[in-house]
């Protein structure tokens, strides 16, 4: 509802004395909050704009930033338990205070590595006469790295995990001389995230002094193609850059070097689907260079999606690798609503297509599609439709489109003289009707009486009415009213239509009729487009 008009406004609180009967119309204005966020060092864009919301309104609440941090979702509490919150909603009342939830799922980098002198190159080792000291430059900028942890493995002994400390950015390997082996590095954060493993050597061409340069090998492979609906490659085939029709199984296998005389054997097997968690995999160990397992399906959403596989072998060599899998997955379905005044269906995506009726139609550039006659007092299936290479056809909408309500259809007399009134009977009690005088250019409203449903024409001018009635949740439009001057007819070609913004009604179709001295409803009625 609008602010009242009109000169005879009483605020609350105001005492009056009314001389007749007297009625009062309330007029409500939303109440206004604020919203404090405690990011804990992080950032929010125009935050400005998310500081207040309006009851009745809403807000939906930012994404916010944090250098190192994935953010983990809003929360009313300090200690950021409960469900998080996405959004304050239409009915919430009261001033907000949201705390973010922040999650260090980024892992350590770790840098080129730098050695403290050039060691020489041969058959694929590094050779040097004095103690190597390596330097590892770790990058780790969220809940921060205390150190590193190599492992080192003599060839035919025994591997050695150590750690190292990392101090402005770096930590320091020291390998003595006369060793041959491997050195594998990692570095773990204080949130558990775990970098890439590192090879000293790696850099230079070199397999010895660091690491045995052969990792477990892991292959991925899918059980059908794009275009199958079920599984049709059994044995797997190449996972593909395109998008599937369904969602395939992904056939796994890891394999340490099979090639080499020295051969650790596969130790542990995880692997991660998107956001799920990592799982861990048993396979038969007396394999010792071969295990093979198959990522469910069921585990792999539509969309897209990263795998990830991890694999170490016995020696502490690590290998990871990772793929992208795209499969269609159903649009979203449609929310449209309707637009009585308009008779539009509104909500749309700008240019999207729709299937209403199984029929297709292109939203406008406001998300508008028109409300075809028919449509009216039927519930209508809406249907976004899929783009065919990465979505499919969303679930369907089913809307109930109100038909219009009757037109109105009243009688008349005319008014008696200059500055005398007229009626128009026949009407709805108490119901808000406009009127035409000039054949539907312009139209002013007013509102049928309940004593015989009866409306006054009054000559003078100009007139001032109410502009609202609230009746039963019921919002009516009123805003001037029909004038004539001179007992003479008012135009060309008059007319009247009900108006009512009730949710979930249409408005009216309209009667015309002009109305003089000694005619009355001569023209026939028309109904509005």
């Amino acid at each position: 509802m609008g602010s009242p008009t009109g000169t005879n406004i009483v605020k609350a609180g105001t005492s009056v004395r009314p001389t007749g009967d007297t009625v009062y119309y309330a007029s409500w204005k939303q109440n206004t909050y604020t919203v404090t966020y405690n990011k804990d060092s992080g950032t929010i864009a125009n935050e400005s704009d998310y500081t207040e919301y309006t009851y009745g309104t809403g807000l939906t609440l930012p994404m916010p930033a944090r250098r190192g941090y994935s953010f983990s979702g809003w929360y009313d509490n300090a200690d950021c338990t409960g469900t998080a919150v996405t959004a304050i909603s239409t009915t919430d009342i009261g001033n907000k205070t949201f705390y973010a939830k922040w999650t260090d799922d980024i892992a350590p980098v770790i840098g080129t590595l730098r050695y403290s002198y050039e060691p020489a190159g041969m058959w694929h080792w590094l050779i040097g006469k004095d103690s190597l000291t390596i330097t590892v430059p770790v990058t780790e900028e969220g809940s921060g790295a205390d150190g590193i942890t190599y492992t080192i493995t003599p060839e035919g002994g025994t591997a050695k995990t150590e750690t190292a400390p990392v101090e402005n950015g770096e930590a320091e390997i020291t390998v003595s001389a006369d060793f041959k082996g491997t050195v594998s590095i990692v570095c773990t954060d204080k949130a558990g995230n775990v970098s890439a493993g590192v090879t000293v050597g790696a850099g230079l061409d070199a397999s010895g002094v660091i690491i045995e340069d052969n990792a477990p090998d892991i292959v991925i492979k899918a059980d059908r193609t794009p275009s199958d609906n079920e599984q049709t490659q059994p044995g797997g085939v190449a996972v593909e850059d395109r998008y599937y029709e369904t969602v395939p199984a992904l056939l796994v296998t890891v394999r340490d070097d099979m090639d080499n005389a020295i051969t650790g054997g596969p130790d542990t097997i995880a692997y991660q689907a998107g956001d799920g968690a990592e799982k861990p995999v048993t396979f038969d160990r007396s394999t010792l260079q071969k295990a093979a397992f198959t990522i469910p399906a069921a585990e792999i959403p539509a969309g897209i999606t990263e795998i990830t596989v991890t694999a170490t072998d016995n020696a502490g060599n690590r290998a990871t690798k990772a793929l992208t899998i795209k499969v269609k997955g159903p649009e979203k379905t449609p929310a449209a609503e309707t637009d009585y005044h308009k008779e539009k269906l509104t909500g749309f995506a700008a240019g999207g297509t729709y299937r209403i009726h199984d029929t297709e139609y292109t939203a406008d550039g406001e998300g508008c599609i028109p409300i075809k006659g028919e449509w009216m007092g039927t519930t209508v299936t809406i249907v976004k439709a899929g783009n065919g290479s990465e979505t499919t056809d969303s679930p369907a909408q089913s809307l109930y489109i109100p038909a219009r309500p009757a037109k109105p259809a009243p009688a008349g007399e005319d008014v008696a003289g200059p500055g005398g009134t007229g009626k128009l009977t026949g009407l709805t009690a108490d119901t808000a009707y406009e009127v035409s005088t000039d054949g539907g250019k312009t139209w002013v409203s007013r509102r049928a009486d309940g004593n015989g449903a009866t409306m006054e024409l009054t000559a003078a001018e100009p007139y001032t009415y109410p502009i609202s009635d609230i009746r039963e949740n019921k919002t009516i439009t009123v805003e001037g009213v029909a004038k004539k001057s001179g007992g003479k007819p008012s135009g060309t070609g008059g007319g009247c239509r009900a108006r009512d913004n009730t949710p979930g009604r249409a408005d009216a179709g309209w009667q015309t009729g002009q109305y003089t001295r000694t005619e009355r409803n001569r023209d026939a009625g028309r109904n509005r487009p």
